[in-house]
């Protein structure tokens, strides 16, 4: 299988993963939309009131970071997959970056509160996405 499939393979079933962990959060889901790239910040603040909006604000940054990673990596994989070879160091570039930001994510979502507010608005972002 190619490097590329591989990665679309890895893409998918880490989204879903994400997808499901958000499914089962017990939050409410969050607005989304930012015009550049199609997210912005949720406004609804979680049922329990605990998180900040400095902490809200981190967490909506991250999201808009991955779905901004995610359509440039889209855009990359058609050429990857004809062999262009600036097209497949970009798109690994991209994934190193994508694990990078998956490691500041998970360092920072330590609080339940901020997992369920993460995942609720992901989950929102990717719909909003497709």
């Amino acid at each position: 299988m190619s490097n590329t499939h591989q990665f679309v393979d890895k893409l998918f079933s880490s989204l879903m993963f994400v997808l499901l962990l958000a499914a089962c959060s017990s939050t409410q889901q969050t607005a989304t939309q930012r015009s550049q790239i199609n997210y912005s910040p949720g406004v609804e603040s979680s049922p329990k009131g605990v998180l900040s909006e400095s902490e809200k604000q981190v967490l909506d940054d991250f999201i808009a970071r991955k779905i901004e990673l995610i359509r440039k990596q889209q855009a990359l994989v058609p050429g990857a997959d004809t062999g262009n070879e600036d097209d497949s160091k970009q798109l690994a570039e991209l994934q190193r970056q994508m694990q990078q930001l998956d490691n500041e994510i998970n360092a920072y979502l330590i609080r339940g509160e901020r997992r369920d507010y993460y995942y609720d608005a992901l989950q929102k972002a990717m719909k909003d996405f497709r």
